[in-house]
């Protein structure tokens, strides 16, 4: 979103991930390869520029951009057009480019609701271990029990399971965590068969892939971790929209009125 955010990125994150690994060393020329803007590598040059830098989206030929946290870019890169259009001209010149845009969603009108809308749409489906149905994991089937209204107790007791849309059998960590092992990628109007072989949806494939993925899949949090923290914020509108978009990659709606 901001020049000084890439060059955070650089210095905090990929710096030190190169540092950090002996393949990856090989490829850079030491410190002095990476600055704030650019990191020089043996097969390529990686540039480094904000939403708000109409200069930086647009100096350099790109055949693959990556445009992350997309909805928090602001929708001018100063007098210049919109920043995602401003810096994808920058990838014409290439048959083969890529173009990935990344972020948590915020409303209706965000970019990423919309980006993910016209793509192919695909959810990560996961298979119980009962009765075989792959479904996608959704915050209504998280249990607990009806007594705890606790967070912390919630957290330190693990008391949280996910109930299985099809037999109802209840999934602690270990075996969510072992489901997702066997997940698959489902564009939407799509279906996984008996052996996890996926058919696609009828029509012509689509060259837009669109991925959604909540909180609730992530092997470093625990089911009771993501329900201690819709506890401590279902009170607050401010938090709730926080774990809306941030935990669950939902959009968030108001509803005033009904």
């Amino acid at each position: 979103p901001r020049d000084e955010d890439a060059a955070a990125l650089c210095r905090d994150r990929i710096a030190p991930m190169f540092e950090g690994s002996a393949r990856l060393a090989r490829h850079t020329s030491g410190p002095g390869a990476f600055t704030s803007e650019k990191i020089d590598l043996d097969r390529m040059t990686v540039y480094l520029a904000g939403a708000n830098s109409p200069a930086g989206l647009a100096s350099h030929p790109i055949r693959r951009l990556f445009l992350d946290e997309l909805d928090k870019y602001p929708a001018y890169a100063g007098q210049d057009a919109d920043p995602v259009k401003l810096s994808t001209q920058r990838t014409k010149n290439f048959w083969n480019r890529q173009v990935i845009k990344a972020s948590t969603p915020t409303t209706r009108r965000g970019y990423i609701h919309r980006e993910y809308q016209a793509s192919d749409r695909r959810r990560f489906h996961l298979p119980c271990a009962k009765c075989g149905l792959y479904q996608v994991m959704i915050f209504d089937q998280v249990r607990w029990p009806e007594a705890c209204r606790d967070a912390k107790t919630m957290r330190t007791e693990r008391l949280a399971r996910y109930r299985c849309l099809g037999c109802e059998a209840e999934w602690d960590d270990a075996a969510r965590n072992r489901a997702l092992a066997k997940g698959r990628w489902v564009p939407e109007g799509g279906e996984v068969l008996p052996g996890g072989h996926v058919k696609p949806p009828p029509g012509p494939p689509s060259d837009h892939r669109g991925y959604a993925i909540s909180a609730l899949y992530s092997p470093w949090l625990s089911l009771s971790e993501v329900a201690a923290e819709f506890l401590e914020s279902k009170q607050d509108v401010a938090r709730l929209m926080a774990f809306v978009t941030g935990w669950l990659a939902e959009i968030w709606e108001e509803k005033l009125e009904e």
